[in-house]
Order: C-alpha cells, then sequence, then structure tokens
C-alpha cells in the first residue's frame, strides 16, 4: 500500500510567520511568486514547505528525499535542492528549490548531515556514458543531447562522457570495445531509435561476439530520440526526454527480458 502524506496549513497567519521567520531559525523558500517557510522530519523523509503568503487555494506542499536528484549547498546560509516534481501523463520535470537559512545555523548543517546518509544508501548515477546516434530523429539526436540533457547533467554536477555512433553496429562495437572499463561508470545511456538500444544491449551482453548471452550488473538506459520510441513508452509511458532522463538521475531501474536467437 502506498504512503500517503497529508499537509496541514499553519495554524499561524501569513503575516504572524513572516514576523516568526524574522527572528527564528526558520528556512525559507521562494517558489511560484510565494514565500514558504521549510521544515524537515529526518525520521519521515519529508520535507513540508508552508506558504506564508496570502493564497486563494491552499499552495502548501510537501517533497520525500525519494524525489531528491541531488543537492548543493554552501554549508553556511543556503541549500539548493533539485526535486523531481511528477505530472499528469507521466510527466517529470526538474525543479530546484533554493532554500534560504539564517547565517551560521546549525539547522543547515543538521539537514545535510541527513541528505548524506539517505543517499548514501541509494543509487543515484555520478558518472555516464552516453552513446548517441546522430542520425536518429532527423538527425536531431545531437541537439536533444546539447539542449536538454547537457544543461541538466552539469546543474547536477553528474560527469559523463559522450560517444557519438558513426554508421550501423557501430554502438555494439562501442560497448564491446569499453566493457573492461566500465568499472567506472554507473550507467550507458542511448540517445537514438529502439534500433540503436539493441545495439547498445548486444555489446553488452555478448561482449565475445559469440551470441552467448552473459550476465551484466551495467545499467541501461534510454532518452527517446527517434520516431517509435516503444520502449521508452513501455518505461516510462511517455517519450519525453526530459521525463526519461530523470528516471536515469534518480536511479530508476527495471529488469527486461532478453532473448537470444542464433543461426546454425
Amino acid at each position: 500500500m502506498a504512503a500517503t502524506t497529508t499537509i496541514t496549513r499553519d495554524s499561524r497567519t501569513p503575516s504572524e510567520l513572516t514576523s516568526v521567520i524574522s527572528q527564528e531559525d526558520i528556512p525559507t523558500c521562494f517558489y511560484k511568486t510565494l514565500t514558504y517557510a521549510v521544515s524537515f522530519d529526518p525520521n519521515s523523509s519529508f520535507f513540508t514547505f508552508v506558504s506564508t503568503t496570502p493564497a486563494p487555494i491552499n499552495p502548501n506542499f510537501s517533497k520525500s528525499l525519494d524525489d531528491l536528484v541531488a543537492f548543493k549547498s554552501d554549508g553556511d546560509s543556503w541549500l539548493s535542492c533539485f526535486f523531481i516534481f511528477r505530472g499528469e501523463n507521466y510527466l517529470w520535470r526538474l525543479v530546484e528549490l533554493q532554500i534560504s537559512f539564517h547565517p551560521k545555523s546549525t539547522l543547515l548543517e543538521k539537514w545535510l548531515h541527513s541528505f548524506d546518509r539517505f543517499l548514501s544508501g541509494v543509487f543515484r548515477p555520478k558518472h555516464l556514458l552516453f552513446v548517441i546516434n546522430p542520425k536518429s530523429g532527423n538527425n536531431s539526436a545531437r541537439k536533444y543531447f546539447s539542449s536538454e540533457v547537457e544543461p541538466i547533467l552539469r546543474q547536477i554536477g553528474v560527469k559523463y562522457e559522450v560517444h557519438q555512433t558513426n554508421g550501423q553496429g557501430d554502438a555494439t562495437q562501442v560497448v564491446r570495445s569499453s566493457t573492461s572499463s566500465l568499472s567506472g561508470i554507473d550507467g550507458v545511456v542511448v540517445m537514438g531509435g529502439d534500433g540503436t538500444f539493441t545495439e547498445v544491449v548486444k555489446g553488452v551482453l555478448d561482449p565475445e561476439e559469440d551470441s552467448q548471452i552473459r550476465p551484466n550488473d551495467v545499467c541501461l538506459g534510454v532518452i527517446p530520440s527517434g520516431t517509435g520510441n516503444a520502449l521508452a513508452y513501455s518505461l516510462h509511458g511517455n517519450d519525453d526526454r526530459e521525463t526519461a532522463l530523470l528516471h536515469v538521475l534518480i536511479g530508476g531501474q527495471r529488469n527486461i527480458d532478453v532473448l537470444s536467437l542464433k543461426n546454425k
């Protein structure tokens, strides 16, 4: 059964909260034209954002550490949290929430310790290999990477390497030649169509070119850049590229059956 979280509006009025914030060590966040008082419960791993600004509808919301992709801080007065926000039609978006603290706040140090402890126990890729088929998507795959994928990787500090394929079968050979050096890679991400992904799978599971499937713990991801993108729809419910990237960055994993047919 899925856990549910109920957000209760603070009993104090927005003006009262604003006055208290100026006097006490209460972190604040400015989001969508509203100012929020922010609390974090390390036991439940939930943040609660309570608006201090009058609004026609209840704008309060909560976020879980499960949706935290990465964070940055100066260790003194600010903390940037990069959260996944889930929308309709299975669309995901990355939102940066910058939280301000009173200078030298002891609360910030406690939060950072909780974040480090949580993230040390979950899988968040830190180093990725991208295999891009530039011919996919009417020759747009490389443009998609530069305009939609690379900015997010840089924003949250994920290291990455890029290989651009030169023709049919090249993706397989790239992965085969890299198999021995993938120990420092957290995953291989394919930007292309379903055919490019199949080539990468072949290189990972058949590294010795003898048509024998060998189990491998390399994680594979796909960012749809082709025409049909059937695999992306099957995995994520849509062919939205940012959604697919966030599934990779949050460390989401699913097992997929693989069948090898060999001609004799």
